[in-house]
């Protein structure tokens, strides 16, 4: 009796490392954007090219769905979720602009709607955002484009201040949709 219980003392705290070892590791490592189950290239909203826009690079296309929501809008994710979001893929583009290197997140998001796109889009357009010439309903402010075309959402945001934008921007939207804007 007396061996058990010097075994259960001596296993017993490694059995508490390990687990506390392994919820630090879950914790720690960098959360998959491509939810299980799924791949690269799943079905969904699309984004360009680096070639197609003009960008010099792209960062690897991040995939979204109702369950990983809240891994891209940490905190932010329940008013997409009240609009009817269905997934999302997100990158970021670098441009290289005038000797500055111009950085955008773009994301593709589609909506179970084109109601709840709108209302989305409707709801990130920031005050005083004007439209944009040559992309119909698309409305931009020097660090942000937001473009609704039936069910899905193109929002673009400049992580670059005071950087000008209107040319990548235009870019990425144009070739979001496919290179020509109707």
């Amino acid at each position: 009796m007396r061996r058990v219980i010097i075994i259960v003392l001596v296993l017993l705290p490694l059995a508490v490392l390990a687990v506390w070892i392994g919820v630090r590791a879950h914790r720690l490592r960098p959360k998959s954007a491509i939810p299980a189950g799924t791949s690269a290239t799943a079905p969904g909203p699309q984004l360009p090219s680096p070639s197609s826009c003009g960008a010099a690079g792209r960062s690897q296309l991040e995939h979204y769905d109702r369950s990983t929501v809240y891994d891209w809008l940490d905190g932010g994710a329940a008013p997409y979720l009240d609009h009817g979001f269905t997934t999302s893929t997100v990158a970021t583009y670098r441009f290289e602009t005038g000797g500055r290197t111009l950085t955008i997140e773009a994301a593709a998001v589609r909506f179970a709607s084109p109601r709840g796109a709108a209302a989305q889009a409707a709801a990130e357009t920031p005050p005083g955002a004007a439209p944009v010439p040559g992309l119909p309903g698309a409305h931009s402010t020097r660090d942000v484009l937001v473009w609704c075309r039936g069910r899905d959402m193109l929002r673009l945001v400049s992580f670059t201040p005071g950087a000008e934008t209107s040319g990548p921007f235009a870019a990425l939207a144009r070739a979001w949709l496919g290179g020509t804007a109707p």
